[in-house]
């Protein structure tokens, strides 16, 4: 993440600044680190002083996505200091921001997760500590859970308990030497705009410690001994709440035949990829009655180290589940579940040829998005009566099955919705409109799903799913963001009903392509560190306003820039139906039917594209695609031109 221009009292100097924290921070190992710095530098030691502008010149930018970076010591670091920095500026912000200002903020308190990240004595446990006793120098309560938690749990708990905020520590699937910091509003969905910008600059108002003493002398002790300092899941049992709001989401435990239904399921591989998410998931497998997924052993606990793993991010594909692929050859089991170390994210990956032969397939977040669409509405459907009933235990008969996919299906109702990221898969689109749904488009990330998915329960509708193509799902209510908890059980619980029927998932997902088209796909990134770079890309694209006419072969009708002021080419006025920032980010609409979006990352140095077609035939699209990636790397991305590697692309569907 980008650093920002350092702000404080005093003397603005990088020693003057590293001296300032050094004085206050609690911990030894960063102050240590720090004032040993000081003192090279200050003795003419030319890489010390080097060192020093790098580590102190600049800060990390808290911006929507909250602050993420490296652990370590320094103003562009995550550390202790540099959290309590910040959970000073969010406080400041709570209180002027929250209806009934710091009375009401005291009163609802803010929720503090963690995972288990840790590089030497920087730790997410410590983060949490530290923001803790910010708030009770405040006076403000804090629900600190006192073990490590998945994420969806504080989002859920800041609508349980209606606190002002939550704050969860984690880098989710990033590099183990990063860590993380998320915001909650108190509307339990993520910050957008302006919030985030208002919190960073009272976090640049509120870099000197409110009681240097009190920090310093924080340890976990003590500070979780402090009467404003409560575990929620001690005091309220919010982890078995969260977990009875999942079981909701059953089919079989809402008819009563949790047992009949997914009792007799066929076995699920499961991996925390080193994680927080095992024993969630194991809870959340057993509200619903299934049987209990069989782990990944040397990946169920969670491991700061990540040893198994390049990334930890199981949507890296094959490569990240490896291991998985084995443990389930052995047991015999021809599903795998995955989520990512903070258990927000959900892969899934399906062994063709079942138990006894053929390769793995893993799922696009696209295709999971399909296929968890599928069916949450053909339940609803169901229910509504525009379906067959189905079985008695409230999932899928053969005669319903086959039903769904007819064309002539009557409308769920104007209140069905089902939400998806603007760079997500125009099939979910495809898919929602086939059994008569709404079907909403946000900007990318799941904030803006949550945020959307709030204000439309506000209006009275029923928002059933949420999705994001980078893995990402918000099932029914449970929470305002991406739960792969939640998701685990629904998608296993969807599998085993399609068993039943003789169908397999990627069977089913081909039965929705040839009832609503086939949809290929190619996203991938180029990852640069130099923005220069991304500047010259995208000035290519909007050449000085004019905005390219065709990209090769392939003529180009619309244009969507959802930069500055903005502009769609589609709309009435040409102006966007999506909120703009300053980060790049372009749409493209081709006469062929494709789409194709550039972004920069919010949080890694990356730029993403995101390109779809449909078509009436598979290989038809496919061809079509691998043409127009040709002519999006010759002419628009042009890696070579900058030194960088031309990455291989994958294309689905």
């Amino acid at each position: 993440m980008a650093a920002s221009t350092a702000a404080s009292s005093g003397d603005p100097s990088p020693g003057a600044i590293a001296s300032r924290m050094a004085a206050w921070d609690p911990c030894a190992e960063t102050r240590d680190a720090t004032e040993a710095l000081v003192a090279a530098a200050a003795s003419g030691d030319a890489d010390a002083v080097a060192d020093l502008e790098e580590r102190f010149s600049g800060r990390l930018a808290f911006g929507t996505a909250g602050l993420r970076g490296p652990m370590g010591f320094g103003a562009n670091r995550m550390n202790e200091a540099v959290i309590i920095q910040s959970t000073q500026g969010l406080l400041k912000y709570l209180e002027e921001a929250t209806s009934g200002g710091a009375e009401a903020v005291r009163s609802r308190g803010v929720v503090i997760g963690y995972d288990h990240r840790m590089s030497g004595t920087i730790s997410s446990e410590r983060f949490a500590v530290v923001a803790a006793q910010a708030c009770a120098l405040r006076g403000i309560k804090a629900f600190v859970f006192s073990k490590v938690v998945a994420t969806p749990l504080v989002p859920f708990s800041v609508a349980k308990l209606g606190a002002a905020a939550g704050i969860m520590v984690t880098a989710s699937h990033n590099p183990k030497e990063d860590n993380g910091y998320k915001v909650y509003w108190g509307n339990a969905a993520q910050i957008i705009p302006p919030v985030d910008a208002g919190i960073a600059a009272a976090i640049e108002e509120s870099l000197e410690p409110w009681d240097a003493e009190a920090y310093r002398s924080a340890s976990t002790e003590s500070v979780r001994s402090l009467k404003l300092v409560v575990d929620p899941d001690a005091e309220f049992g919010i982890v078995s709440d969260y977990l009875a709001a999942v079981a909701k989401q059953s089919r079989a435990v809402a008819a009563g035949a949790a047992a009949s239904a997914n009792g007799s399921a066929p076995p699920v591989v499961y991996t925390a990829m080193h994680g927080v998410g095992t024993p969630f998931v194991q809870r959340a497998f057993e509200a619903f009655g299934h049987p209990a997924p069989i782990l990944v052993k040397e990946q169920c606990d969670p491991d700061p180290l990540f040893p198994t793993v390049a990334f930890p991010n199981p949507e890296e594909g094959k490569g990240a589940l490896e291991r998985a692929f084995a443990t389930a050859e052995a047991a015999g089991a021809t599903l795998v579940l995955a989520n990512d170390p903070d258990a927000d994210r959900l892969a899934v990956a399906e062994r063709r040829g079942g138990a006894t032969g053929g390769d793995w397939y893993v799922f696009s977040g696209n295709e999971i998005g399909c296929l968890l669409a599928d069916w949450l509405l053909r339940c609803e459907a169901r229910d509504r009566g525009t379906l067959s009933a189905g079985a008695a235990d409230g999932t899928d008969d053969a005669s319903s099955l086959a039903a769904s996919l007819s064309a002539d299906l009557s409308p769920l109702g104007e209140d069905v919705y089902v939400l998806a990221t603007t760079v997500s898969s125009k099939a979910i689109r495809a898919v929602a409109h086939h059994y008569g749904a709404k079907f909403t488009e946000t900007l990318t990330g799941f904030k803006w799903i949550g945020n959307v998915a709030s204000q439309l329960r506000a209006g009275g509708a029923k928002v059933l799913l949420g999705i994001e193509e980078a893995i990402g799902f918000c099932v029914s209510d449970v929470v305002l963001d991406k739960d792969g908890v939640c998701a685990a059980a629904v998608f296993a619980e969807m599998a085993a009903s399609l068993s039943r029927c003789g169908q397999t998932c990627l069977s089913r997902l081909e039965q929705l392509r040839e009832a609503t088209g086939f949809f290929v796909s190619c996203n991938k990134y180029l990852r640069v560190t130099d923005s220069s770079t991304v500047d010259t890309i995208f000035a290519r694209l909007r050449c000085n306003g004019r905005y390219l006419l065709c990209m090769g072969d392939f003529v180009i009708q619309d244009v969507r820039d959802l930069t500055g002021a903005g502009l769609d080419t589609s709309a009435a006025g040409g102006k966007p139906g999506l909120p703009t920032s300053s980060s790049h980010m372009v749409t493209m609409t081709f006469r062929n039917s494709c789409v194709v979006t550039l972004r920069t990352s919010g949080t890694e140095p990356k730029l993403k594209w995101y390109a779809e077609l449909r078509g009436d035939h598979r290989e038809q699209a496919r061809a079509e695609m691998a043409k127009f990636m040709d002519a999006l790397f010759d002419v628009v991305l042009t890696p070579e031109a900058f030194g960088l590697a031309r990455p291989e692309v994958e294309i689905i569907g």
